[in-house]
C-alpha cells in the first residue's frame, strides 16, 4: 500500500495541481459574476464549495426551457475522477504485475488498489476544499456551511424555496463518499473497458445526471443545486450516503471478481 501511495502520488501530482487550478478558475468566475451585478462576493467556505459543485436545478424538457449544460461542475468532477484514472491499470501492466506474481495474491493487489482510489479521492476532495479556503480568505468570507440569499442568486442560480440560510453540511459530507463510489466504479470498469472508455462512461453518467432528475444516478447527489437543503423535494444526503456505500461495495466486489478471473498476461499483450 505504501508503494501504491508513493507511485500514485508521483504519477498523479500534476493532476492535483490541475484540479486546484480548475477550482480557482471556477471561484474567480463566480466572484467576477457577483461583482458584475454590483454585489460584494464575500462568500463563505461552504458557498465556495457549492460553487465548485453546484450543478444545475432540475431540468424539465416539457416546460420548453433551455438545458444549460453545467460546464464548471462537469469540469471539476471529471478532473477529480481523472486523478485516479490510469495508475492502477498502468501498474497492472507494468511493475505491479511483477509484484502480483511474487505475492501470489490477487485479493491483496485488488484491495490495495481500491484503498488507493479511496485515499486519492479524499485527497482530491481536500484539494477542492483547500482551494475554497484560499478563495474564501481572498474575499474575506467566513467559514460556515450556510448558503445565503446572495449565494442562491449568483452561485446556486435558483430561487430559495427552502428556509434561509440553507445548511450545506450534509451535502458536503456526502459528496466525497459518492466520489469514492464513482472512483471505484471507474476502477472496475477500467479492467473491463480500459481507462479511456471507463472515463467516457463516467462522463456519460454525469451528463445523464445533469439532464435527468432521477435518484438512481450518482451525479444527482453531487449537485448542490439539487440537495434537499437547497431545493424543496431535493435529494436527501442520508439517501446519498447509503447509495454511495452500496455503489462502492458493488464496484469493489464486481471488479474483484472480474480481476480474479482475468488473464493478466493476455491483457498485457492486447493493451
Amino acid at each position: 500500500m505504501c508503494m501504491d501511495l508513493q507511485e500514485g502520488i508521483r504519477e498523479s501530482w500534476k493532476r492535483y495541481v490541475m484540479l486546484g487550478a480548475v477550482c480557482a478558475a471556477v471561484l474567480a468566475f463566480s466572484d467576477l459574476l457577483t461583482l458584475a451585478y454590483g454585489d460584494a462576493p464575500t462568500y463563505s467556505w461552504g458557498e465556495n464549495m457549492a460553487a465548485c459543485l453546484v450543478g444545475i436545478s432540475p431540468y424539465n424538457p416539457e416546460q420548453d426551457s433551455i438545458f444549460t449544460f453545467p460546464v464548471a461542475w462537469m469540469f471539476v468532477l471529471m478532473v477529480l475522477l481523472f486523478v485516479t484514472l490510469s495508475y492502477p491499470y498502468r501498474d497492472l501492466l507494468g511493475y505491479g504485475r511483477s509484484v502480483l506474481v511474487l505475492s501470489g495474491s490477487r485479493v491483496a493487489w485488488w484491495a490495495s488498489k481500491c484503498l488507493w482510489v479511496v485515499i486519492s479521492t479524499f485527497a482530491a476532495y481536500l484539494v477542492v476544499a483547500a482551494s475554497c479556503v484560499l478563495g474564501t480568505l481572498a474575499v474575506g468570507g467566513g467559514f460556515d456551511l450556510q448558503a445565503s440569499e446572495a449565494a442562491f442568486m449568483y452561485v446556486l442560480k435558483t430561487a430559495p424555496d427552502v428556509g434561509l440560510p440553507a445548511n450545506l453540511a450534509g451535502f458536503l459530507a456526502v459528496a466525497p463518499l459518492m466520489l469514492c463510489g464513482l472512483g471505484l466504479l471507474q476502477l472496475a470498469l477500467s479492467l473491463v473497458l480500459g481507462p479511456v472508455l471507463s472515463f467516457g462512461v463516467m462522463a456519460a453518467i454525469l451528463l445523464a445526471s445533469a439532464y435527468l432528475y432521477v435518484p438512481f444516478l450518482p451525479g444527482e447527489y453531487l449537485m448542490a443545486a439539487r440537495t434537499a437543503s437547497v431545493l424543496y423535494g431535493g435529494f436527501e444526503p442520508s439517501a446519498g450516503a447509503l447509495y454511495a456505500l452500496a455503489l462502492a461495495l458493488a464496484s469493489a466486489v464486481f471488479g474483484g471478481i472480474y480481476f480474479w478471473r482475468m488473464d493478466c498476461l493476455q491483457r498485457e499483450a492486447t493493451a
